[in-house]
Order: structure tokens, then sequence, then C-alpha cells
């Protein structure tokens, strides 16, 4: 129950089933993240040189020494100290929170960002495939990466849970406020038209960027070779198969289905409830589509990483800066504001449609 003073429960104590599943998850993830921590990450030998083993705050410290101040910043921030700080709030908004509007602020904020926790490890996928099958030098993961791929997967899995919740407390207030299914009603067949012209340029530049080379090595020990997302593939299997599923999952299939349920939002007259549930999907995917997340990655790496490896951006680079700003602003500017979007896309269906 709700107040006046905007006083309700915690999600805890209306949680039914999720009551015991939620806290579980939560700290296996704080122990996951911990251990990440503390545990060896990365390994790499330079030609006649001894093995490196590197832990996650050790490589931290490594390219702070190296004067890579805001490679090393990027990662302490998003790899380190986020992700302590996100579990820390889900603490708070299961256990105690009894605000739901600062329920619903922190959620928005927290859920969506938790992707960018991936920096360090699309750096290292980097690394991976540059390094694959050569013979100067040599580099092979450690444990802490699946300690850390296990402890963010958790959290943002958690967080997705804990969103449906929080929103289905304070949101029958603003049932009429349902904007997105409201507009679409109103879209003008040119409109659908114009947006589904750059769903389909979104779409072109996505399948080009995933076949077109998106970064070249300049390097003696590298080799000059251009690897795109997709041959990034097989040049990971070897090293790590579970890595190899991540890519495919978070960098080639999330985003495909992302712009694919926006074409099928925009091209036809769904029913109501089709079209929520499609929009909850496509909320669920975009939480998983990583490709921002390894742009900025590939954007350092190129930028800031240079006195390590030579290397330049190519074509395939800008073909997903070009899948990005469709995939993201176009459902903006069909459906008016972003607060309007978050507003709408939180939405449980069953407050909607009874």
């Amino acid at each position: 129950m709700q107040n006046e003073d905007n006083k309700t429960a915690t999600l805890y104590e209306r949680a039914g089933r999720s009551q015991v599943v939620i806290p579980i998850m939560l700290v296996l993830a704080a122990l996951f993240n911990v251990a990440a921590l503390m545990a060896p990450f990365y390994k790499a030998k330079l030609f006649l040189n001894p093995p490196y083993t590197f832990t996650l705050p050790n490589s931290v410290w490594m390219m702070w020494e190296q004067h890579f101040f805001f490679i090393a910043l990027l990662i302490f921030s998003f790899s380190i100290v986020f992700p302590l700080l996100k579990l820390t709030t889900l603490f708070y908004i299961w256990f105690f929170c009894r605000n739901a509007n600062k329920m619903e602020r922190l959620i928005t904020i927290v859920g969506p960002l938790g992707k960018w926790s991936m920096l360090d490890i699309f750096v290292t996928i980097i690394l991976m495939v540059l390094t694959n099958d050569r013979f100067l030098i040599t580099s092979s993961l450690k444990i802490g990466v699946y300690f850390f791929l296990a402890a963010i997967f958790l959290s943002m899995t958690c967080a997705l849970r804990m969103e449906t919740l929080v929103f289905a407390q304070g949101i029958k207030s603003r049932v009429r406020k349902m904007l997105f299914i409201q507009r679409m009603g109103n879209v003008s067949c040119v409109r659908r038209i114009a947006i589904f012209i750059l769903l389909v340029l979104s779409l072109t530049a996505l399948v080009l960027a995933i076949n077109v080379p998106v970064i070249r090595t300049h390097d003696f020990f590298f080799a000059n070779n251009e690897y795109s997302i997709l041959s990034a593939v097989p040049a990971l299997w070897g090293a790590s198969k579970v890595l190899t599923y991540f890519v495919v999952f978070t960098l080639i299939l999330c985003p495909l289905l992302h712009v694919a349920g926006l074409m099928i939002m925009w091209v036809g007259r769904l029913k109501p409830e089709f079209s929520y549930r499609i929009e909850r999907f496509l909320h669920v995917v975009s939480i998983f589509n990583m490709l921002d997340v390894f742009c900025l990655a590939l954007f350092v790496f190129i930028t800031e990483g240079g006195e390590l490896v030579l290397t330049e951006a190519k074509s395939g680079l800008f073909l997903l800066l070009i899948f990005l700003f469709g995939a993201y602003l176009i459902p903006i500017i069909i459906k008016g504001t972003h607060e309007n979007y978050l507003q709408y896309i939180k939405q449980p269906i069953k407050t909607i449609f009874g």
C-alpha cells in the first residue's frame, strides 16, 4: 500500500516468489564481483620476456603508470566503482527504500547503465583478437574474466526484474498517459514510411558493420591485419568459447533483434497488447545490445592505446555509429521525449490491459 507521503512497502515485502530469488542473485553477484577484483584476469607474454598476469585493479594501475590516464579512469569508473555502486543501490532498493518516486528514479538510472561495466571486457576481447595466432606475442584469459561476466549478468538480470516490480506499484496513477500506443494511432502514413526508411538504413549499416573491418593494426608484434565483428568470432573461439558466445549475443544477435523489432513496430498497425509486448521485448534487448559499449572500447583503444599497439579505425566503426544513431534516436523522435519513452516502456502489461 502507498500513503499520502508516497511511502510504500519495500520490494522485499511485496515480491512474492522473488522474495528469496533476488537476494540470492544479489549476494552471488556481489561475491563474483569481489572475486573478479582479486582473481587473475588476463595473461600476456611478449617474445623473450616472462609472462605477466594482470588482475583488474592491476591493469588499471599499469595503465595509469604508463600515462594512459583516460583509459585508466574509464576502466576504474565503469568496471570497478560502478558495479559495486550498482549492487549497493540494488540492495538498498530491495530491502530498505520505501519511497516510490525514489525507487523509480534509482532503478531508471542504474538499470540501463549496467552494460557499461563491460567496457573492460570489450577491451580484453579486442586484445585477445589482435593477439590471436601470433608468434611474438600471446595472451590468454583467466578465471577473473568469467567471475566478472557472471557478476554483471546477475546484476543486470536483477535490475530488470526489480524494474518490473517497481513500476508495477506506482503506474496506476499514470495509466491515462500511455503515450506510445496513443501516438502510434495518430502517426501519418508519410511519417511511418520516413521512419521505416531510416530503420532500413540502420539495418543495412548494421549488417555491413558486422562484416566490414572496424579496426586495423600496424604493429610489428601484431602484424598488419583488419578485423570485423564477424571475423573476431573465429579468432576468439580458440581462446574462449564463453566470450565468443558473449560477442555473438551482445554484438550481433541483440542488435539485429533490436532493429528488426523496431521495424515491426513501424510497419503495421498492431493491436495495443501485441505492440506493448514488442516494446517490452525491445527494452530488454536494448539492455543487452552492447554495440555502444564496444564502440567506446574501440575508440579508447584506437585513440589512447597508440603507444601500446598502432591501430586505426576502419569504415566498419563509422557504420556502427550510423546504426546506433538510428536505433536509439528514432524511437525517441517518434515517441516525443526520452522521458515519455521511459515512462511508457516500464509499464507492466497487466495494468494496461486488465
